[in-house]
């Protein structure tokens, strides 16, 4: 909601001095003129326009005799010469805002304050796009539907060209809003473009890192698999073990078979030695029995040679006898000798067992390539120097660095992808074929539907003023085309029909255009100026004119007109403006 609260100006235009003018909620105020400068003038010039074109010129710095064009040093009053300047007090959504404007002021040049903040010459156009953001409505809007000028430098809606049209509708849909919005995220898009040829130069390079680091650590890494060398080392050591036993077991054996082989040599010796013996004491015992005496068996003692055979016999049978007994001790430690070889020979077989066990299971525990290469020990030792190539911890902290930077850049560009999806869908949103499409639809039927209404009010139905955004070509495409046609009763064209029926068809685009315009932008404006609107119109025709204002109006309503058909007391207030010397005067009467 926006109102209008207090205007003042000092030096502008025909009015040397403007004082503080309150003019909100005034209700319907019939505005006339006076020129005492020229009677017959009646009140053409006496500056009616010109208290109007203080909101005009404060607002956008624009004069509404002057169309769309930014005006300069002829707002300054011509008597003066200087110091010119004008003053809005507005209320904007509950929001209070001071807006000054000066030309040709010693003091502030030419500039403008908004609520104090003042803006330097050569800024003003920020400051008008500022004012403009506050209000949410163009010149051109505020020309079409708030402030109704006189004169012919500001054609009626019914006038328009397709350009003024178009902008007239981009403003009620907000294309200018959506078009902001869609540039807006057409640079965000344009920087998630960059933002992800910079994660793809990212990530490459990340993964460059990582193949080197990747080769780096495969170099280091064990060539063999983990193996169990507790247990393979316990199976050499076993088998070590086991080795020296068999060794030891092997000589061991060899001595006892020696052993063996000598006692059996010895008592082959001796056997021999007997053999001999027992043949010796046979020969000397028949020498004896020779020498013996037939009848008492007795050697006779004179005989020498007995005697002495007799000797050899007792001799070969004490050394027969000692044989005996040798052998026999020979015999027992033959015995023993080969009990001891059984058990080193059982022994030795249990050795070679339990080695060909363990060395089957280590074999089985062994990579193909070492256990067909290498021995167990060589095995072993080459297993162990490469159980030393561990990873070295710096490359590894790099490689997880590597590894992490990487997936987190994943995410991101992921991520933005995402988000540039949602961003190109709200770029065809606020597009042309998106919401301002959907908006044009919504907001062509409820003109037209407004038109209608206002048309029953002023013309009977008579008038069929019709909003149309699009024009049907002869090949069926369908092409924008930005128009307000109207036409008179049954399909008489408009064109045809006079002043009056010109001024009312302008007037009904002009009211349904307004309170659109206050619906779709949620911004209404409760001051309304209306200069020379019913020109050309009978009494009934102004009374239906005056009748709709007092109808649409909240706030203030000013109809300025040179004379009222309908009586001046069908209005709420009554001002004069009365020129003389060349300077405008306000006063109100009522």
């Amino acid at each position: 909601m926006i109102k209008v609260i207090e205007i003042e100006a000092r030096n502008f235009l025909t009015f040397r001095e403007l004082p503080p003018t309150k003019i909100d909620n005034l209700g319907l105020v019939f505005v006339r003129g006076k020129n005492l400068d020229d009677l017959n003038a009646d009140s053409n010039d006496a500056g009616k326009t010109n208290l109007f074109n203080v909101i005009s010129w404060v607002l956008y710095e624009r004069l509404a005799k002057a169309g769309n064009r930014i005006v300069g040093d002829e707002v300054i009053n011509s008597v003066a010469g200087e110091e010119c300047w004008a003053r809005a007090r507005l209320e904007v959504d509950g929001a209070e805002y001071v807006i000054s404007r000066f030309r040709g002021s010693r003091g502030q040049k030419n500039g403008a304050v908004i609520s104090g903040a003042l803006t330097a010459a050569g800024r003003r156009s920020a400051t008008n796009e500022e004012i403009e953001t506050i209000l949410g409505m163009t010149y051109s809007m505020f020309l079409s539907s708030v402030f109704w000028a006189q004169g012919t430098a500001t054609r009626r809606l019914t006038q328009l060209t397709d350009a003024e049209y178009k902008a007239l509708f981009d403003e009620l849909v907000g294309t200018e809003h959506f078009e902001a919005k869609r540039k807006k995220l057409a640079r965000k898009i344009g920087e998630f473009d960059e933002m992800l040829q910079a994660l793809e130069i990212t990530i490459g390079r990340l993964n460059g890192g990582l193949a080197v680091a990747f080769e780096a650590l495969e170099n280091t890494k064990p060539k063999w698999p983990k193996l169990d060398l507790v247990f393979l080392k316990e199976c050499a050591t076993r088998l070590d073990e086991l080795g020296l036993a068999s060794s030891e077991t092997l000589s061991a054996l060899d001595t006892a078979k020696r052993s063996v082989s000598t006692i059996e040599a010895d008592l082959v010796l001796k056997r021999s030695a007997l053999d001999r013996l027992e043949r010796s004491e046979k020969a000397a015992q028949v020498s004896v029995e020779k020498k013996i005496c037939s009848l008492c068996r007795q050697v006779l003692e004179s005989d020498q040679a007995a005697t002495q055979l007799l000797q050899e016999v007792k001799r070969c049978r004490h050394e027969v006898a000692n044989v005996i007994s040798e052998m026999a001790v020979l015999a027992g430690n033959l015995a023993i000798a080969k009990n001891r070889r059984d058990k080193l020979e059982e022994k030795m077989a249990k050795v070679l067992i339990e080695h060909r066990k363990i060395k089957e299971n280590a074999d089985g525990r062994l990579p193909f390539e070492l256990k067909h290469k290498y021995g167990l020990s060589t095995a072993l030792a080459l297993l162990e120097e490469d159980r030393k190539k561990e990873a070295d911890a710096e490359l590894t902290k790099k490689l997880n660095s590597l590894l992490l930077d990487r997936k987190r850049n994943e995410i991101k560009k992921t991520d933005v992808q995402a988000l540039k999806s949602k961003y190109e869908i709200l770029v065809r949103a606020y597009g042309p074929l998106g919401m301002k499409s959907m908006r044009l639809e919504e907001l062509t039927p409820l003109l037209n539907s407004k038109a209608a209404e206002y048309s029953d009010r002023l013309s009977g139905g008579m008038l069929q003023v019709r909003f149309s955004t699009t024009t049907e070509l002869k090949t069926g495409e369908v092409k924008e085309k930005y128009c307000v046609e109207v036409q008179k009763d049954a399909g008489v064209n408009f064109q045809l029909s006079g002043g009056g029926m010109t001024r009312k068809a302008d007037l009904i685009a002009a009211f349904a255009l307004d309170e659109v315009r206050e619906a779709m932008t949620n911004k209404r404006m409760l001051v309304k100026v209306y200069d020379e609107a019913t020109d050309g119109l009978d009494a009934a025709g102004e009374a239906s004119v005056v009748d709709l204002l007092r109808s649409r109006m909240s706030g203030t309503a000013f109809f300025v007109s040179h004379k009222s058909l309908v009586g001046e007391n069908m209005f709420d207030g009554i001002w004069e403006v009365a020129r003389e010397n060349n300077e405008s005067r306000l006063c109100v009467v009522k």
